[in-house]
């Protein structure tokens, strides 16, 4: 009925919001849709729940991020969306890294990977790749990270979509940079700008 419609544009509302770095609005209306979809008796809230841990994480609160992603992640596996479980996986990931955990932080990105895979979501693949090779790159382990990079770009090119590929050109060149192997890295940040001038 009109209600769920109303719970619909909320949540777009939300979102306008959280795009324009507006927090405590785009939480406003995300918490309000979700108060409908609930009173509506609405079994699947995971999507709104997401959103709101995203706006979370975006504005630095990561025990409420953390809350939210876990209780979307939750409500996946309760109803059994197992494919749904790989947002769920990333978004912890990603809070984990920010907190320094960066054990917890592979963990949940290398759970965010399987889930795509399984499901044959390669359009998701290299973001999870990405994810990894960026932890690898902060506990120093380049080379491991440049090879992380190397697999997601190969997908990324395969999948005959241009982003992702500029900042996984980005990344290789920033662990060569930081081996001071600084041709190799000039060599990559140069493709990288290339493909962004190509798209921008």
């Amino acid at each position: 009925g009109v209600s769920e419609y109303i719970a619909t544009d909320l949540n777009n509302i939300g979102l306008m919001h959280h795009l324009q770095g507006q927090y405590e609005e785009a939480i406003e209306h995300y918490q309000e849709s979700l108060a409908i979809d609930r009173k509506l008796g609405k079994k699947d809230t995971s999507i709104t729940l997401n959103n709101i841990g995203m706006v979370y994480r975006v504005w630095g609160r990561y025990e409420k991020a953390m809350e939210y992603f876990q209780q979307g992640l939750d409500m996946n596996r309760k109803l059994g969306n197992e494919a749904e479980t790989a947002i769920n996986f990333s978004n912890i990931g990603l809070v984990y890294g920010a907190w320094g955990q960066y054990d917890k932080a592979i963990e949940n990105f290398k759970k965010a990977l399987e889930v795509n895979r399984k499901f044959g979501r390669q359009g998701s693949v290299p973001t999870n790749l990405n994810n990894i090779g960026m932890i690898h790159q902060k506990w120093g382990q380049y080379d491991k990270a440049i090879s992380i990079f190397q697999q997601a770009l190969t997908i990324q090119r395969n999948l005959d979509s241009k982003n992702m590929i500029e900042t996984l050109l980005g990344n290789i060149g920033e662990a060569h940079f930081r081996q001071g192997r600084y041709d190799k890295a000039m060599e990559y940040y140069q493709r990288g700008l290339a493909i962004a001038r190509k798209l921008g």
